[in-house]
């Protein structure tokens, strides 16, 4: 239901997609695959594709399938008449996912449980305000 509703990611106004990401929650690859998807064909980065780049985790998503990572961020990088903000925003969420993921396998190599990265601040630390933004990047 999610994935045909998401086919035209563009035409989703943010209360269409925030419903759609809370029905769908936990579904981060799902959600990675449809902005994939809406990546085809297209020119430029949109602003719905931008937007759920920004509410799923790609930590996880990375993790569980870092092929499908690499090639959303790949395609993204290709799209002809990307701009320069966009490749900008596109590199700091892969930035940050790398960090996260380096921050979590240093402290599970340490013998530090770390149940979920969302509350990881970029330098490693707990921090609950993330909880919503994984990232924290405040776009």
């Amino acid at each position: 239901f999610i994935t045909k509703y998401f086919q035209e990611l563009d035409g989703l106004d943010p209360v269409q997609m925030e419903l759609m990401l809370k029905l769908g929650e936990n579904k981060d690859e799902m959600f990675l695959k449809t902005v994939l998807q809406n990546l085809i064909g297209k020119a430029e980065l949109g602003k719905n594709v931008k937007y759920l780049l920004q509410r799923i985790n790609l930590v996880v998503c990375s993790e569980a399938n870092n092929e499908l990572f690499i090639t959303v961020f790949n395609t993204i990088s290709n799209l002809p008449d990307i701009s320069v903000a966009d490749v900008k925003f596109a590199l700091r969420l892969t930035t940050e996912t790398t960090k996260l993921i380096t921050i979590s396998r240093q402290r599970n190599d340490q013998g530090v449980e770390i149940q979920n990265n969302d509350d990881l601040d970029a330098d490693g630390e707990r921090n609950e305000d993330l909880a919503d933004n994984p990232f924290g990047l405040g776009y």
